[in-house]
């Protein structure tokens, strides 16, 4: 077990983790790259935020709330099972405070925003672990998915990035799909849990609730008519074309909601077909048809998700055991 806690120490999310939650820098930064042509700079400024925060300032959060469940995800195992315990949960906690004064240091001399966003980062921690996820489902998702919009801005302040019409909806969409990430999650972990009867999470009645498919379906239908607005407002193409992307978007999702499994995943078999076509589109330099080619294909792609991708996914990962039974 002493490897696994230094490792836990040095990353208690893993590398993983990370790469998962860099979308919400990357977009941000592939924006700046429109606005700005001093490219390596803004890249260089990306790398160290992202850096600070994910490697720094963010695990830290990790780990308070790892103390503040491990007495449960003990009893729970499989990928709860952290090397967090009685005998070494101060050890724990002085790594994660230490970690956090140092990251939110180096944030403050950086910009005096980055230092405040540290700070938020770790008072919204503390009102989800201690409260939200006591006393209110909504909160508790609320508290989890405003952090990733919340990742998002340490790019914005970080490069120097407007908060416009446009980057608001950036971040609103980053908001969104967090939000309907957050849900989806939950309930394919309430789901197991409850059919492995495995010591429950907080309000695991809400999440196993089949009523929570409805929620997660006007969340995603929500951020995908965001997200359109988005692709529409960053091509800089009129309110006719965009209303034309939202039919068309509309149909598509029609078609695929009525679709079978079956029937998407021998479509995602030519993905490579799509592409060749869309690098295609990419070279006609026409805004409104690069516009309706990201809609569609992102329209496919996030269904495909949704109904086929993250439940085999979620199976998969919630059954593995991360560290050996004790």
């Amino acid at each position: 077990m002493e490897k696994n806690l230094i490792n836990y120490l040095i990353l208690p999310k893993g590398v993983q983790s990370i790469i998962f939650k860099s979308y919400v820098y990357f977009i941000p930064f592939l924006y700046s790259l429109t606005l700005d042509l001093n490219h390596v700079r803004n890249f260089l400024i990306f790398l160290l935020i992202f850096g600070l925060f994910e490697f720094i300032i963010n695990p830290s959060r990790y780990q308070l709330n790892d103390l503040a469940d491990y007495k449960g995800d003990q009893q729970r195992q499989y990928h709860w099972r952290r090397p967090v315990n009685k005998d070494n949960k101060f050890l724990v906690l002085a790594i994660a405070l230490s970690r956090f004064t140092l990251g939110t240091s180096i944030a403050f001399f950086l910009d005096i925003k980055l230092g405040y966003l540290a700070i938020a980062f770790l008072t919204l921690h503390l009102f989800y672990d201690h409260f939200a996820k006591k006393h209110s489902p909504i909160l508790s998702i609320f508290a989890v998915s405003i952090a990733y919009p919340l990742r998002s801005l340490t790019i914005f302040y970080g490069l120097d990035i407007p908060l416009t019409q446009t980057s608001l909806v950036i971040l609103l969409s980053i908001f969104l799909y967090s939000t309907y990430m957050v849900v989806q999650w939950r309930k394919n972990e309430t789901f197991f849990i409850l059919q492995n009867n495995l010591f429950p999470k907080p309000h695991f009645k809400f999440f196993s609730n089949h009523k929570i498919n409805f929620l997660i379906c006007s969340v995603l239908l929500v951020f995908l008519f965001v997200f359109i607005s988005m692709i529409a407002s960053l091509a800089k193409i009129s309110s006719d074309s965009t209303l034309l992307i939202y039919l068309l978007v509309f149909f598509l999702t029609l078609i695929i909601s009525l679709s079978s499994k079956d029937m998407l995943n021998k479509i995602s078999a030519q993905s490579h077909n799509i592409i060749i076509a869309f690098l295609f589109v990419i070279l006609t330099f026409n805004r409104f048809l690069i516009a309706l080619a990201i809609a569609l294909i992102s329209t496919f792609i996030i269904f495909w998700y949704h109904r086929i991708y993250l439940e085999k996914f979620a199976r998969n990962y919630f059954s593995k055991t991360y560290y050996d039974k004790t």
